[in-house]
């Protein structure tokens, strides 16, 4: 065999197990001998990496699944010998470290949590200038019907 020939073979199965030696070319090049670094790793062997030999290639072609873990990137999962997106329920979204998380629930709008600051300061205000409830009352049903009015 042409040594391009076992390279591209060797570069193939090695991409196969889980060694992405790049482009499957022929070119024994710095990604194939890192996937063949890789693969002696992973499958716990002493391959020599500067060469893409026929040992190595029978080495290869004797595993028959996955040497090197799959390794799912931020949205994805694992899924046999492929990645899927992550998908999350209705209610849920996928937060930084790739799971689903419930949505918090919605904060008030900043104009209704004006309104009620505005409306107790009234109401602490009208505590203070009367003693009266029934003044208290009026005074606190005019501000709330002035503030309703000017937030439109």
């Amino acid at each position: 065999m042409d040594q391009a020939d076992i390279a591209r073979l060797l570069q193939a199965h090695l991409k196969r197990v889980g060694c992405n030696p790049g482009n499957v070319d022929g070119s024994w090049d710095d990604a194939s001998k890192a996937a063949l670094e890789s693969f002696n790793k992973n499958a716990q062997t002493k391959l020599n990496v500067q060469l893409a030999t026929l040992d190595a290639l029978a080495s290869v072609l004797g595993k028959t699944e996955r040497v090197r873990p799959l390794v799912a990137r931020k949205g994805q999962r694992a899924d046999g010998d492929r990645c899927i997106q992550v998908n999350c329920e209705s209610g849920y979204f996928l937060n930084s470290s790739g799971a689903c998380e419930k949505k918090p629930e919605p904060r008030p709008s900043l104009a209704q949590s004006e309104e009620t600051i505005i409306q107790l300061s009234w109401v602490e205000i009208a505590n203070r200038v009367s003693p009266d409830p029934l003044s208290n009352i009026r005074t606190q049903q005019e501000m709330t019907l002035r503030l309703s009015s000017h937030a439109q």
